[in-house]
């Protein structure tokens, strides 16, 4: 029996985040490269006022896999939105 490849996703909701944003991403990235499947994570800001949004545009722009979206939750609307923000198609195509 053959078995299709699925990418495992993951999300993060930042809020303020500017000093740790990278670590996070480093260990993620690590902990998904040692699973060993095709992984996909997605970042949603939750309207930081720190410069998150600016370090995730950093990354973004060190990865070809990665890309930042712009757009922020500015009402702060909880987790289960911006969950659903980050996988309902209101990012860019990867």
């Amino acid at each position: 029996m053959r078995f299709a490849r699925r990418t495992c996703p993951s999300s993060s909701r930042c809020f303020n985040e500017a000093g740790t944003i990278e670590e996070l991403h480093r260990r993620l990235t690590a902990v998904l490269f040692l699973i060993g499947q095709e992984s996909e994570i997605v970042y949603v800001d939750d309207g930081s006022t720190d410069g998150t949004a600016e370090a995730l545009s950093v990354i973004a722009g060190a990865l070809l896999t990665c890309a930042a979206d712009p757009a922020r939750e500015e009402l702060r609307p909880g987790p289960a939105a911006l969950t659903a923000a980050g996988f309902d198609g209101r990012r860019p195509a990867m």
